[in-house]
């Protein structure tokens, strides 16, 4: 006699009872579907009986239904797209000066002393580069936006009372220091806020806008 592996065995018998299991259930089935459709079946009494062939068929999609919908909902929820990082700060950054040129040293602070008055704080390192003799009284604040590659310079209302040919070449000198520094546009800001001009999208040099009145 030759030994054979009880796993072996049961094998060899859920080979040949698989054909009897399946054509047995194949004849169960339909059954059940001859029965079903002619009204053997008993329904529940509030079924309407003109319906009567599709009560069954119909709890049959519903509890596959509510047995699908759990992985359904967990593979959606595992496939949700990830928020995005929030936005990086915008921190201001002093730029390096353009090559060749040599930034204004700044004015020493003076210590008040028992009799020495107390001085006012220096410039803004970055305004200090525009706030040549002629632009002096023309500046109020410079805000830079790297990351933006954008320069807002905030005017002073005299700039505003110059004549629109001299605001024009004051306006056009600016970008082009501010291309030096590495920015790509530049932005002019009145005195509240409101843009009175911008760098030209398309072609060179400013545009500049009608200031908004006070």
């Amino acid at each position: 006699m030759v030994w054979r592996s009880p796993w072996r065995r049961l094998l060899d018998d859920l080979g040949r009872d698989l054909p009897a299991l399946a054509a047995f259930l194949g004849l169960r089935l339909r059954e059940l579907l001859r029965r079903n459709f002619s009204g053997e079946l008993s329904v529940p009494a509030f079924w309407p009986r003109g319906l009567i062939v599709w009560f069954w068929p119909l709890l049959l999609l519903l509890i596959v239904g509510v047995l699908l919908l759990p992985p359904v909902l967990l593979l959606r929820h595992g496939s949700a797209p990830a928020e995005p990082p929030p936005a990086p700060l915008e921190l201001p950054l002093d730029p390096l000066p353009a090559p060749g040129s040599v930034p204004p040293a700044l004015p020493e602070p003076v210590v008040p002393g028992p009799t020495a008055p107390v001085t006012a704080p220096p410039l803004d390192p970055l305004l200090q580069l525009f706030t040549a003799a002629a632009d002096a009284d023309l500046l109020r604040t410079a805000r830079p936006q790297p990351l933006q590659g954008r320069l807002q310079l905030q005017v002073q209302p005299r700039f505003l009372e110059l004549p629109a040919d001299e605001r024009q070449r004051r306006a056009d000198g600016w970008l082009q220091q501010t291309r030096a520094m590495g920015y790509d546009r530049l932005e002019l800001l009145g005195p509240q806020s409101d843009t009175v001009g911008r760098s030209a999208l398309v072609g060179d040099g400013m545009i500049l806008l009608t200031p908004t009145p006070p």
